[in-house]
């Protein structure tokens, strides 16, 4: 029963599933399991239609532990997304970099 399940589920349902449960872990406030997930689902679907929204979210993630190096490169990978949202929030993490972590 379980491999006929799941046959019929497609990637899609399964990169969704993994940026919903991401999203949960961060909206519940551990950050740290929130990174590691959506860094897996990044790394799992790289063509997903929500990496930029995930990117995004990392990005923020990454900012508030002091890791700006990858914060850039996750909002840099989400300033070219369809959703005008997500480029807005990328490109506002991307402002907030420079004067945040300024030496």
């Amino acid at each position: 029963l379980v491999s006929d399940w799941s046959s019929d589920v497609c990637s899609s349902d399964l990169d969704e599933a993994t940026f919903w449960r991401a999203a949960a872990l961060a909206r519940s406030g551990d950050s740290a399991a929130a990174t590691s997930a959506f860094r897996q689902m990044l790394d799992a679907y790289p063509k997903s239609p929500r990496r930029g929204e995930a990117s995004t979210i990392l990005g923020w993630l990454l900012v508030a532990v002091h890791q700006p190096t990858e914060a850039e490169d996750r909002f840099r990978a989400a300033v070219d997304d369809i959703h005008e949202d997500v480029r807005a929030s990328a490109r506002e993490g991307l402002k907030n970099l420079a004067p945040r972590f300024a030496r």
